[in-house]
């Protein structure tokens, strides 16, 4: 007996129960006021017809048969309207376990308000599981995307110096090593990013300078964007903050690292303002900025502008998702705009008394 047929006989049992029991109950209440007027007002009863007859009961019964039937029918087209959709969101639910994502629960037309929600519900949860398991595979590919080149070229270069095809010098260790910091520093971005989504990204906050932590990590990559033909103007506001001082120079230094890769040669504008409770740290460069259809998705992982059919510059495509997870780690957030002369404008928002 499945659960379905055993909670349709028990609401049709329970209705056609409670009739009966109504029915039994008006008949033999009647005879019982009946009997308490006989007893305390004689006067008011016939003593020779109060009594029901064989033929009373043989009417009642007969006539209880059709209001039985009746709210047996009734309870049946109820049992249809309240089990229809549930038995629907059983079927999808074991839909979903047995692996099919795409399920989804029906309502029927007069579904009851609570169970239309209920299904409501239910199938925003399976989207939600799908869009999980699919943002998953995404995630999985592009990570071994990632690390599948740098790998081959390691192989590449060990197997050919095992071979004898490439000498075994410098220049090979060099590159290979090269390859290496490259997996290492993979690693790392994806392990901040999976912490921080997950709300397990440990911060080291302390007391800090702003202005500060903006030039240390501007000295840091001067000389690399100063060969690429870069020069920096900065313009700072002098504001002390709480805040994990090496993340927000490990979010400021993949900012400048985005410039080097996809910004033209030029100027490069760097400024610190305070607004409201926020210290907010922009980063301008002289353009071309990010096309109009990847703005949306620019701070997710793996998303790199070159998918769009620019050329690859370079990248795993998790610089700007490690800043965003930095500046929400801090309580704060990142934008992009676009500045008046047509360049990349990324600002960096983090609140002045962080957590």
């Amino acid at each position: 007996m499945t659960s379905r047929g055993t909670l349709r006989r028990y609401i049709v049992g329970t209705m056609v129960g409670v009739t009966l029991v109504g029915v039994a109950t008006a008949f033999f209440g009647s005879l019982a006021a009946y009997a308490a007027l006989y007893t305390y007002l004689p006067g008011w009863v016939n003593t020779e017809t109060w009594m029901p007859t064989g033929m009373d009961w043989v009417l009642v019964s007969v006539l209880s048969l059709p209001v039985v039937a009746a709210a047996g029918a009734v309870s049946m087209k109820l049992a249809q309207r309240i089990l229809a959709p549930i038995s629907a969101l059983a079927d999808s639910a074991r839909q979903i376990a047995e692996g099919d994502l795409s399920a989804r629960a029906g309502t029927q037309t007069g579904s009851f308000k609570e169970i239309a929600v209920l299904v409501s519900d239910f199938n925003h949860m399976a989207e939600s599981l799908q869009d999980n398991a699919d943002r998953i595979t995404a995630w999985n590919a592009a990570v071994a995307h990632e690390i599948r080149t740098p790998l081959t070229i390691l192989k590449g270069r060990v197997q050919g110096a095992m071979d004898g095809v490439f000498p075994l010098d410098q220049k090979l260790l060099r590159d290979a090593m090269q390859q290496i910091n490259g997996l290492s520093r993979l690693v790392d971005d994806l392990r901040l990013v999976t912490l921080a989504d997950s709300g397990k990204l440990a911060l080291r906050i302390s007391k800090s300078s702003v202005s500060r932590d903006v030039l240390e990590a501007v000295d840091v990559v001067r000389p690399l964007l100063g060969q690429a033909g870069f020069t920096i103007e900065t313009s700072l506001t002098p504001l002390e903050i709480r805040a994990d001082t090496m993340r927000l120079q490990q979010a400021l230094h993949a900012l400048l690292a985005n410039v080097e890769r996809h910004a033209n040669p030029g100027l490069v504008k760097i400024s610190s303002r305070q607004e409201g409770d926020m210290v907010a740290i922009c980063i301008e460069d002289p353009g071309p900025g990010l096309p109009p259809q990847f703005v949306k998705r620019a701070f997710n992982p793996f998303m790199r502008a070159d998918a769009l059919g620019a050329t690859d510059s370079g990248g795993s495509g998790l610089g700007l998702s490690v800043v965003r997870a930095i500046a929400t780690a801090h309580g704060g957030r990142v934008s992009y705009d676009t500045t008046p002369a047509g360049g990349a404008a990324f600002t960096l928002f983090l609140p002045i008394k962080a957590g």
